[in-house]
């Protein structure tokens, strides 16, 4: 083993990256789709994210999803996004964007998560060969609520005055529908 370099991946447990060919598989099988958050349908579109992929109108989604930091076709709105895809972004069957695992889903979702997200064959299930020497998690779900009875928590205070997933878009909450109880 080479002790001057490290290897580390990344993953995320609040966001659904579909650019993960693990969390992409999950995002377009219907059978799993309790495993994300969705738009609030009683909104009728009035959200303050696109359902849409900016490049095609009829690529849409139910699911809630974002554009931050997040791979898309230049448009005259937004002609340096954070990766760039020429003419079409290829995340599966929904737009490029990130979504978010509604870990209300109970232990299906978690097991997963530990089982293929954490423990599976792209991450740490490499390290049969000792090659992965860490795991990068990243975000959190900023909560009062949850400090209040733990203050305890990792992200606890809570100082974001946007509750609920952190480094998305600060009305995620309201285009679920949610409520710092949900």
């Amino acid at each position: 083993k080479n002790h001057t370099k490290h290897i580390f991946v990344y993953r995320n447990i609040v966001k659904a990256l579909p650019w993960f060919s693990t969390v992409r598989s999950k995002l377009d099988d219907p059978a799993y789709s309790g495993f994300f958050l969705a738009f609030d349908r009683s909104k009728q579109q009035s959200y303050h994210v696109p359902t849409c992929a900016a490049e095609n109108s009829t690529h849409c989604t139910i699911y809630y999803h974002d554009q931050e930091q997040t791979p898309q076709v230049p448009t005259a709105n937004n002609p340096h996004p954070d990766g760039i895809c020429e003419g079409y972004c290829d995340c599966g069957v929904h737009p490029c964007g990130e979504y978010l695992f509604d870990h209300r889903n109970g232990t299906m979702l978690q097991n997963w998560i530990v089982d293929e997200l954490i423990l599976g064959p792209t991450a740490f299930g490499l390290n049969g060969g000792g090659v992965i020497d860490g795991l990068f998690l990243d975000d959190f779900w900023c909560s009062n609520l949850l400090c209040q009875e733990d203050p305890t928590i990792n992200g606890c205070p809570c100082d974001d005055p946007v509750q609920g997933p952190t480094e998305i878009d600060k009305y995620s909450q309201l285009d679920m529908g949610l409520s710092d109880e949900d």
